[in-house]
């Protein structure tokens, strides 16, 4: 066998071997009720399992597929975007109005 043949296969399942492993994915689990991720570098699967009073049999579920290169962001990003709270929302305001009527408050935001 030549030389530069043999070179040729080794870069070929030097290659492959490179391919498995992004796409190889690594489970973890959230306490929030069972949440699981499956991160890899090409991509993250998340199958929403999350506590919640307000849904219909105490859950809120789901599942997304994110591919490279938006597959980097937090748990707590995609759940904003997938799952919006305006419960939330409406508190943060009333916390706010609440903070400006006390004597001596100024609301300011700091850039």
């Amino acid at each position: 066998m030549p030389k530069l043949k043999k070179s040729k296969i080794i870069m070929i399942l030097a290659m492959a071997f490179i391919m498995i492993l992004l796409l190889f994915p690594i489970k973890l689990t959230y306490k929030d009720g069972g949440t699981t991720t499956y991160n890899a570098v090409l991509y993250k699967v998340i199958v929403w399992n999350i506590l919640d009073q307000n849904e219909p049999g105490g859950y809120r579920r789901g599942s997304e597929i994110h591919l490279f290169p938006n597959n980097f962001h937090d748990l707590k990003y995609y759940e904003e975007i997938t799952f919006p709270n305006q419960e939330r929302d409406q508190e943060d305001e009333s916390e706010h109005k609440n903070n400006s009527d006390e004597e001596g408050s100024i609301p300011f935001k700091i850039a």
